[in-house]
């Protein structure tokens, strides 16, 4: 069973594994991304990865949807109280400047929907998302 935590104690286990996830495949991109690498970025224990996953594909979709969730919030952030050219461009600027995180992991999702019908329909609703902000 996945910890449950009083509130305000912090984040499960399974968030820090979700929180850690892209910042190996940052680093290290998905074809040398490791259950070891993501238990060690996340800071839990190496059996916690396989007690909340049941694979790594499964960890790196669930990964991905919480930084397609995350990405697209800030990005419709960015556009509240638009409200000229001005503005918007500011706001353009804000979105097409993303940190080095963003850039790599968006690179290694595009290049790893090309192989993944389950990656490549989630990068199809991130595509989407931007539509409907855009």
């Amino acid at each position: 069973m996945p910890d449950s935590h009083p509130i305000g104690s912090g984040p499960s286990r399974h968030d820090k594994i979700i929180e850690g996830c892209p910042q190996v495949i940052c680093e290290f991109g998905f074809a040398d991304t490791t259950h070891r690498k993501i238990a060690e970025a996340a800071g839990v224990p190496l059996v916690s990865i396989t007690y909340h996953f049941k694979d790594l594909d499964a960890l790196i979709h669930a990964a991905f949807e919480q930084f397609v969730v995350d990405n697209v919030n800030w990005c419709a952030r960015q556009f509240q109280g638009v409200d000229s050219f001005e503005s918007a461009q500011a706001a353009l600027l804000r979105v097409f400047s993303p940190n080095d995180m963003t850039i790599v992991l968006g690179v290694e999702i595009y290049c790893r929907a090309l192989h993944s019908e389950a990656v490549a329909g989630g990068f199809s609703d991130w595509l989407g998302a931007f539509n409907e902000i855009f």
